[in-house]
């Protein structure tokens, strides 16, 4: 569900966790308008509240997905990844991860860098069709 932006669910025990941004740089409106409609509304949102931003001292971040295209050329070009969909890194860790959003897709893939790894999201349902949880297959 590409519409869907998970941390929109629990932004607000997010910011319970881990506090307001320590740092931010404000994002121009020309690039809220670039990713209109390819990336959720509500990170776009986020931008705008809060600008590409770090928190608990740069554990996470809010990134600009403009300064991490070239490096995600990189990590995609020998997979057939980018057959399927237009992706984006919308986030980062402290250890190197990079979140990925694709434009049809949402969030399907994590890049590990300290490991080498591109990882592919599976949900995880029950028999009855609850949401049960979500992993990272190598």
């Amino acid at each position: 569900m590409p519409n869907k932006f998970e941390l929109d669910e629990n932004f607000e025990h997010f910011l319970q966790k881990f506090g307001r941004p320590f740092t931010t740089v404000d994002c121009p409106l020309a690039t809220v308008e670039k990713f209109r409609g390819k990336l959720p509304d509500r990170l776009l949102e986020y931008w705008q509240e809060y600008g590409f931003c770090g928190f608990q001292q740069g554990v996470f971040w809010i990134v600009n997905p403009d300064d991490y295209e070239a490096v995600l050329d990189e990590w995609l070009d020998q997979t057939d990844i980018p057959d399927n969909d237009i992706y984006h890194v919308f986030a980062r860790n402290a250890f190197g991860d990079l979140f990925l959003w694709g434009e049809e897709t949402g969030y399907k893939y994590k890049i590990t860098a300290a490991y080498g790894w591109l990882l592919k999201k599976k949900v995880i349902f029950e028999k009855n069709g609850t949401f049960l949880s979500s992993v990272f297959l190598v």
